[in-house]
C-alpha cells in the first residue's frame, strides 16, 4: 500500500490492463494489478462484469479481454482509477467512492432558481444535481448534521475549526476533445456560502474527510443550491 501511494509516476490503465505491458514476477508489478482488479471487484459501476471477465480470462477463451469487456466505460475506469490511486489506503472503499456517472443535473438559467440534493458523509463525491457555469454566482445552503467518526458530536457542514467534515465541492469537467475528465481545485463551502464557478461543468459535493476514513460516517446533509449573479 505504502508503494502505490508513494511511487511516482502512477501506472496507467493502459499499462495495467493491455497484456505484455506490464511485465510479471515482482511484487512491485503484482500490486498494480491488485490495485486494478480491486477497483473493478469493488467499485459498483464494473463489479458485475468483473468475475465473468476473470473466469474467462482463466479459461483462456479467445473472444473475451479487457477491452471487449471494459472498453465501452474505458474513459470512466481510467478517471476512477487515476482517482483510486490518488487517495487510496487501508481502509478505502471502493463502493463507497463510486463515480455517480448516471445522475442527472441541469442549469439554472435566472437568478432565484435553485435544486436540492442530499449529500452524505459516509460516502466519496456525490452529485449536486448542478451543471454550473464559469464566472456565474451561487449559494449554498446546507441544513443537517452529520458524523465523521461513530463517537464524534455531530457537526453542520462548516465542520471543526480544522475544517474536518465540512461540505465541500468540485467542478467536474468532460474534456471530449481530448478524451479525459478533469476535476478543479477544492471549493470549500459550508453551511452557507456564496461562491462563484471558476469553470463550467457539472458540480459535485462531499463531507470533507480523510478518503480512508468514509466507512465510519453517518448522517446526510439537505443541500440547497441557488443561482445569484453573474461575476
Amino acid at each position: 500500500m505504502a508503494y502505490l501511494q508513494r511511487v511516482q509516476p502512477k501506472r496507467s490503465l493502459l499499462e495495467i490492463a493491455t497484456p505484455g505491458r506490464t511485465p510479471s514476477g515482482t511484487w512491485q508489478d503484482y500490486a498494480w494489478r491488485w490495485a486494478l482488479c480491486h477497483l473493478l471487484a469493488n467499485n459498483p459501476n464494473y463489479a458485475d462484469r468483473f468475475k465473468p471477465l476473470a473466469i474467462a480470462l482463466m479459461e483462456g477463451r479467445p473472444d473475451v479481454s479487457f477491452e471487449s469487456v471494459y472498453g465501452p466505460v474505458a474513459r470512466e475506469i481510467s478517471f476512477e482509477y487515476e482517482q483510486f490511486l490518488r487517495t487510496v489506503g487501508n481502509g478505502y472503499r471502493a463502493d463507497l467512492t463510486a463515480w455517480p456517472w448516471k445522475a442527472e443535473y441541469r442549469s439554472l438559467p435566472m437568478p432565484g432558481a435553485s435544486v436540492k440534493a442530499t449529500i452524505r458523509a459516509a460516502a466519496g463525491w456525490q452529485a449536486s444535481g448542478l451543471r454550473v457555469e464559469k464566472g456565474v454566482a451561487y449559494e449554498v445552503v446546507a441544513d443537517g448534521t452529520w458524523r465523521i467518526a461513530q463517537a464524534s458530536e455531530p457537526r453542520d457542514a462548516d465542520g471543526d475549526v480544522d475544517g474536518h467534515g465540512r461540505l465541500v465541492g468540485v467542478v467536474f469537467q468532460d474534456g471530449e476533445k481530448d478524451g479525459g475528465f478533469t476535476l478543479t481545485d477544492e471549493i470549500p463551502l459550508g453551511a452557507r456560502r456564496a461562491f462563484v464557478a471558476p469553470a463550467h461543468g457539472q458540480l459535485f459535493l462531499r463531507c470533507a474527510d480523510d478518503w480512508t476514513q468514509l466507512a465510519d460516517n453517518d448522517d446526510e446533509l439537505n443541500v440547497s443550491l441557488r443561482r445569484t449573479a453573474s461575476e
